[in-house]
């Protein structure tokens, strides 16, 4: 019986933190990468609220970081890229000299969002409760730095509708926070 040879997985899509230089802070990037090729095949910023493509620079910034520093192509599950047979929509666009558009609703859902919420309780298991409670009901309390200045802010889904409640404990309707 003749062993069968599996074909190689090529292409791999994830999130990246990069830094584009001295005094800049970290960014964070989606990115497509052919592996077996050692190319960097589609990138992108985030840049607020929404993604930017990269210029050539920054590409080939970026590519240094993920091919020599990281030696991302040999083993992208590692950094956590996850295997793909089709581009994404958004990476099908980056051909030089096409345009990107927003997609409807794009926003930086997509992001890897590491958070720690806070309940009080008395017991472990009662934290534990409230926790479960919190996440099932899809509430949060988060915390921004922006500045380097602390906001914390709880926040809740009713109805699939977002509605903010407290900004550094202060109920929104005291804080004078707009709310739309």
């Amino acid at each position: 019986m003749d062993n069968l040879e599996m074909p190689v997985q090529r292409l791999f899509a994830g999130n990246w933190s990069h830094l584009f230089g001295p005094g800049r802070a970290e960014t964070s990037c989606r990115v497509v990468i052919d592996a077996a090729n050692v190319e960097l095949v589609a990138a992108q910023a985030l840049d607020g609220l929404k993604w930017v493509d990269l210029s050539a620079p920054e590409r080939a910034d970026l590519a240094d970081s993920l091919f020599d520093a990281n030696t991302v192509s040999e083993a992208p599950e590692e950094f956590n890229l996850v295997a793909i047979d089709v581009l994404p929509d958004w990476a099908a666009s980056t051909e030089p000299g096409m345009a990107v558009g927003a997609l409807d609703n794009e926003y930086a859902f997509d992001c890897t969002l590491t958070a720690a919420i806070r309940v009080k309780a008395k017991t472990r298991e009662q934290a534990d409760a409230i926790l479960r409670d919190v996440l099932n009901a899809a509430d949060c309390n988060g915390g921004v730095w922006p500045n380097g200045v602390p906001v914390l802010f709880e926040a809740s889904l009713n109805d699939s509708k977002p509605v903010l409640s407290e900004v550094n404990g202060v109920p929104v309707n005291e804080a004078g926070v707009s709310v739309s």
